[in-house]
């Protein structure tokens, strides 16, 4: 027997599901042919292919993530993304790059596992950091600079995005309040 969630994404909310996700990849797959005409009826399999591999991988229903708490979350993303490719820049074209590497285990204090991901993989923006293992409740970090106090900014960078991770999944931090 189906369960109730499952009728609830049905008619309407499944055409739309279906619309934008094939229109998402349809684009995708014109930019990764560049638009040749060749490529374009290669497409007319791929992309509905594709399409029934992702609602079979991800079938509609909640996400859990809340859309406005992510549009307020992505120009700190991209502030980020900016200030960590200028800092790997510097590095790299500095003569001594300053570097002290070592590894940081933070335990992540997120539950489930999509919101855990989602910090590893925005932790790798934080500058000189990339995210490496992530277990249960402790993500990993390589560190460029691990002295203390580049390790004290990353660790603090961390959790400021570990509060706007868990505002963006509508989760509390354990030993935290709900966003």
């Amino acid at each position: 027997m189906p369960s109730p969630q499952a009728h609830s994404f049905r008619g309407p909310r499944r055409a739309w599901t279906l619309a934008v996700r094939g229109a998402l990849l349809s684009v995708l797959w014109a930019v990764l042919v560049e638009a040749h005409p060749e490529g374009l009826w290669v497409g007319l399999v791929a992309v509905p292919l594709a399409l029934a591999a992702s609602l079979a991988l991800s079938p509609p229903g909640p996400t859990g993530v809340r859309w406005w708490a992510l549009l307020r979350f992505l120009p700190g993303f991209a502030r980020r993304a900016l200030t960590g490719s200028v800092d790997v820049a510097f590095r790299a074209l500095r003569p001594g790059p300053p570097v002290s590497p070592g590894y940081l285990d933070v335990p992540v204090r997120l539950p489930g596992l999509s919101s855990r991901v989602f910090l590893s993989s925005v932790g790798s923006l934080i500058p000189g950091t990339l995210g490496v293992d992530l277990d249960e409740g402790r993500l990993t970090l390589h560190l460029l600079d691990a002295r203390a106090p580049a390790r004290e900014a990353a660790l603090e960078e961390l959790r400021a995005l570990e509060r706007s991770v868990a505002a963006i999944f509508g989760v509390a931090p354990a030993g935290g309040p709900r966003p």
